[in-house]
């Protein structure tokens, strides 16, 4: 690979609110820099958005999409809450998400998904240890439909830290001080 790696770490722990959790930033500010220690994933530059509002998040992954090149691989993460909504998609939240408005205070994951139809990217990992997670980017039942709105099919991967089926919460755990997904990715990232 020629391009560059660049990364957008997103930790959203929702301070003195009722949503509040306790590992989420955490799990952000230990990707950022396992993504940059160059004895592990040798990225380039990572950016982060730590506790920001809906508008901030949605400008910081449109620009890391925007900007990156056809050779460059773009790295996505997300530890914060998720909630599926009407069309049973996925809903990432951000510190000022309202519960009483849901549809205009939080990003629907098909935001992301548009902002990869741009022309220059072909290389896209997306990690979200979140709630409802294995939802992302589906819609309805129908999985091969799902995959095939993707631009080419392939470079892009999703990983989850929820299923389709079983459980769709992701879990946080005070002894490992990070969300249980992230815990493992990274100790599988530092550890090979």
């Amino acid at each position: 690979m020629t391009g560059k790696r660049i990364g957008l770490v997103i930790g959203n722990n929702y301070p003195n609110s009722n949503k509040e959790l306790r590992f989420a930033v955490a799990d952000a500010i230990k990707m950022k820099e396992v993504l940059l220690d160059k004895d592990i994933c040798e990225f380039d530059e990572v950016e982060e958005s730590i506790d920001d509002t809906f508008v901030d998040a949605r400008i910081k992954i449109e620009k890391i999409l925007k900007n990156a090149n056809h050779d460059d691989l773009v790295f996505i993460y997300f530890s914060g809450h998720g909630k599926k909504h009407l069309d049973n998609g996925l809903r990432l939240l951000f510190k000022d998400a309202r519960e009483d408005f849901p549809l205009a205070t939080s990003l629907n994951f098909d935001y992301i998904n548009r902002c990869m139809r741009y022309p220059s990217l072909k290389s896209v990992i997306i990690v979200l240890d979140c709630c409802y997670s294995g939802v992302a980017g589906i819609k309805g039942d129908d999985l091969e439909e799902t995959l095939s709105n993707y631009s080419s099919g392939s470079g892009t991967v999703i990983l989850t830290s929820t299923g389709l089926i079983g459980s769709s919460k992701a879990k946080e755990d005070a002894e490992l001080k990070h969300g249980i997904f992230t815990n493992y990715l990274l100790e599988g990232l530092e550890n090979g």
